[in-house]
């Protein structure tokens, strides 16, 4: 939807929005993670310090922090109950992923 639009930086979601496509936000310049709801969509390439994700969160989507090479570390709350296909690829620094 987005995903040649290299020059947004924030994309702000309605909450009633249920569904993201896979590659819909993924190539953006983004400033800050972008959440739908109960969602977590996408995060900043660039995230080079430890995650929380919010601890309402339900869904992680397809792709949400891949190609995120400098992120050390990601705490899941236990609310998350689907982690979307490939949402950790290419986080080459990533050493830990907390659970509870």
């Amino acid at each position: 939807m987005f995903a040649d639009l290299g020059r947004l930086e924030e994309v702000e979601m309605h909450e009633n929005v249920k569904y993201v496509g896979s590659n819909a936000i993924n190539r953006l310049r983004l400033k800050k993670p972008v959440y739908s709801s109960k969602i977590l969509v996408a995060v900043p390439k660039n995230y080079n310090t430890n995650y929380t994700i919010l601890p309402t969160t339900e869904k992680i989507c397809a792709y949400t922090f891949s190609d995120c090479s400098a992120l050390p570390l990601v705490t899941i709350p236990n609310s998350v109950t689907i982690i979307g296909w490939k949402a950790f690829s290419g986080c080459s620094n990533l050493t830990s992923i907390d659970l509870p």
